[in-house]
């Protein structure tokens, strides 16, 4: 009989099967109240807030209030719609009787209800990217809207922008209710999407100090506007939430079919929050939202699952599902999706666990809008003349994947092994992608409509494990189940990697928290009773043992599920001066001994130990001056903005960097002039990737990280690089004060790390 999931607090609903239930008003939200009738925090007050650049009218407030607090719960929409030469007041742009339940298994399908429109502005280069007006979860949604028809015959009505669906979606799992929010043009503007929108929604939503495993806590699936279009690597996703590893905001991306299905059903975005009452999985469609039980589902491992919701979802559908992981809240618990070409793994920050906590086991997404273009032919001559240099520089990836930098890396001295003791792995050619795709490549996967097909499947064809087949193991993988443990068996680091996959686990986190665990045993600080299982330097068969204890949390595996910091700190004082982490995040295969720009990067990064915020790849070339601290942070603060432009569009990091440009400059910008018709520059994109940057900032800061969290683990300040090409090489306290010196004054930050209002008022925030 499949587990139960946990009980929801507070509640003590019962486990049947919830009935449809009919539509009803939900409870008005006074200004500076949360949906719970708390006060909210400063930062978060008054929701949205921050988005215009001038204060709310006093006036709308006071009708805001006075809508509050009588009636009978109904309340009437104001009609304050702007006019030409005069601004509206501030206001909620949809009634409350949008706020609906949302279906249930076997229930009628609702009627279409009226929701709001968005008043288009000229899409004219005026040059003026401040925040003006966004659509926001307590309802209101800026100055330019008002009421239009929605729900299935009004969904392609509100499409107003090229390049967007122009629909959120709000789904609270506790109540059932669901609602659909218009997204305003200047906020797609100022914000693109992906990324730049869960940043937004987040900060608006989640209130501050709130536990991640909270039903407060909200996690966003958002898509941009190159979603389902012709520019190679599309299609992508990112899913957003508050992580229960950091406790700051985090986002990660992920390929398959599943970016564009979701992209077509007409929402930019979908915030869920909440805790449902049992194990549940959401559907989304045109429509809207359906929750539907998953008692059935519990306890099954992610690929289990897709296929199950696919079956009976039907084949147009596409899933991404947490495993037993995430269902035991795993702080680094991911979720996968399966498609027949690709599979796509959100595999970083425990969002998955998130989930969990939420009784959600998977989102089922089915549509069929077309995304329009404003400009084809300009569209299709870009692509054209990028061609060749994405072809070129995709070309290893292509033929291997990414286990191809293992041995280049390795040869840079720059592959952390044995729990960062050393960053030279003897026998990395093993390991390696060219060894890999001789002794197990079967096929070559992609994502949808995907040239790279950087995807590869393998297959064990002799030997203990001969039969079995599974995705190839990433880079980032092989170095955290492999060298940093000193393993060199590739048939176990393919093992590995599967079971994390269908169990549904972070890789890297996995491997640097079990590189910990090697260490404190060699030390003496934990024994071997402790573990409870033989386990050591090179041991893959206890690794494999571990890493199912850990999704399970069963025995040593409870402690391991608590990441390397939480795990070090139980052990003794000082061990934290082990783990390979940033902001309680385990740090990946990039050094952050031997690349400065990943020093003063990895310290600043709004996730921690992310090499999706400050890139990599600039500094693997050999022109990048990798060993001095000169121009680092501004070539940080660069290549922040265009990871938060490239999660905002939503855009493949292999793509993006070989086809567009390692920085935001005019391939971008004519990319997307080409899909909305906007007359955007550079300079303006540029300003958007700060923007978010500052957003996601704001929202750390308001969780009280200041100048001391922007720290690096203590070996890499500490330890030289011990032998090797990079030998010597680490990034002491004083040089990373004096890096994080020059990027604050960069960002127009404060001396502690805060974003200065004057800072903020020139970006709209």
């Amino acid at each position: 009989m499949a587990r139960p999931g946990p009980r929801a607090r507070g509640g003590g609903r019962s486990r049947r099967r919830p009935r449809g239930v009919r539509a009803r008003t939900a409870r008005r939200v006074g200004a500076g109240l949360d949906a719970r009738g708390a006060l909210r925090p400063r930062a978060a007050a008054r929701s949205g807030q921050a988005l215009g650049r001038r204060a709310p009218d006093p006036r709308a407030a006071a009708q805001e209030q006075r809508a509050g607090e009588g009636g009978r719960g109904r309340l009437r929409a104001r009609r304050n719609v702007q006019r030409r030469g005069r601004r509206a007041r501030r206001r909620r742009v949809l009634p409350e009787r949008r706020i609906r339940r949302a279906r249930y298994r076997d229930g009628p399908p609702r009627p279409a209800e009226r929701g709001a429109r968005i008043r288009r502005r000229p899409p004219a280069g005026d040059g003026d990217d401040r925040v003006q007006e966004a659509a926001r979860a307590d309802g209101s949604a800026g100055r330019h809207a008002r009421h239009r028809p929605q729900g299935a015959a009004g969904a392609a009505a509100s499409r107003a922008v090229n390049g967007y669906g122009g629909r959120l979606l709000f789904v609270d799992l506790t109540t059932g209710a669901s609602r659909v929010e218009p997204l305003a043009e200047s906020a797609a503007r100022a914000l693109l999407g992906g990324n730049g929108l869960a940043a937004r929604i987040l900060y608006d939503r989640v209130p501050a100090g709130v536990d991640a495993f909270d039903p407060a806590n909200a996690v966003v699936f958002a898509v941009g506007p190159v979603t389902d279009t012709t520019v190679p690597g599309n299609s992508r996703a990112l899913v957003a939430a508050k992580s229960p590893l950091t406790g700051l905001f985090f986002d990660s991306t992920f390929g398959g079919r599943f970016p564009a299905t979701l992209k077509r059903t007409g929402f930019d975005a979908v915030c869920v929050t909440g805790r449902a009452a049992a194990p549940s999985y959401l559907v989304v469609t045109e429509d809207g939202a359906v929750v539907k039980p998953a008692a059935a589902l519990w306890g099954r491992t992610t690929r289990d699952t897709v296929t199950a919701l696919v079956a009976a979802e039907g084949a147009d559908a596409d899933a991404i599902a947490i495993g037993p992981a995430g269902e035991h809240r795993v702080r680094f618990a991911a979720m996968a999706h399966y498609w027949k070409n690709r599979e796509g793994v959100s595999g970083r920050g425990g969002i998955g666990a998130v989930l969990g906590s939420k009784n959600l086991k998977a989102v089922v997404v089915r549509g069929a809008r077309k995304t329009a273009v404003a400009d084809a032919p300009a569209l299709k001559a870009l692509l054209e003349e990028t061609r060749e240099p994405l072809a070129t520089g995709t070309k290893a990836l292509s033929t291997y994947g990414t286990p191809f930098l293992v041995g280049p890396i390795n040869a840079l001295g720059a592959l952390g092994a044995f729990n960062l003791k050393t960053e030279v792995f003897a026998a990395a050619r093993v390991i390696g992608g060219e060894d890999m795709k001789a002794h197990y490549h079967e096929r070559d996967t992609t994502c949808l409509k995907c040239p790279v097909a950087c995807g590869k499947q393998y297959a064990i064809g002799a030997g203990e494990f001969a039969g079995r087949r599974a995705k190839m193991p990433e880079y980032e993988t092989i170095f955290a189940l492999g060298p940093m443990l000193g393993i060199d068996n590739p048939e176990a680091l393919i093992l590995a990697n599967d079971l994390c996959d269908l169990l549904g686990m972070d890789t890297i986190s996995m491997g640097v928290t079990l590189a910990f665990l090697c260490e404190a045993l060699e030390r003496g600080w934990l024994t071997p009773a402790e573990v409870g299982v033989p386990f050591g330097w090179g041991d893959w068969r206890g690794m494999l043992r571990l890493v199912e204890m850990t999704a399970a949390r069963e025995g040593f595996g409870e402690r391991l599920a608590e990441g390397a910091w939480r795990l070090a700190a139980s052990v003794r004082p000082g061990a934290t001066n082990l783990v390979y982490a940033v902001k309680r995040l385990e740090l990946p295969a990039h050094s952050a001994r031997a690349l400065k720009g990943l020093s003063i990067g990895y310290a600043t990064a709004t996730r921690g130990g992310s090499h999706h915020d400050t890139r990599p790849t600039p500094q693997y070339a050999p022109t990048f001056d990798r060993r001095g601290t000169k121009d680092k942070p501004a070539f940080a603060m660069r290549s922040q903005h265009f990871t938060a432009l490239g999660d905002s569009l939503v855009l493949c990091r292999f793509t993006s960097e070989r086809g567009f440009g390692l920085f935001v400059g005019e391939p971008y910008a004519r990319m997307v002039r080409a899909v909305t018709g906007w007359n955007v520059t550079a300079e303006e994109l540029e300003r958007v990737g700060e923007r978010i940057v500052n957003l996601e900032r704001l929202f750390n800061v308001r969780e009280g990280v200041r100048r001391a969290d922007d720290t690096l683990p203590w070996r890499v300040m500490h330890e030289p690089i011990p032998e090797g090409p990079s030998a010597g090489m680490h990034c002491p306290p004083a040089e990373l004060a004096e890096m994080l010196d020059v990027y604050y004054g960069l960002r127009g930050w404060d001396a502690d790390g805060v974003p200065t209002g004057a800072r903020l008022a020139a970006l709209g925030l």
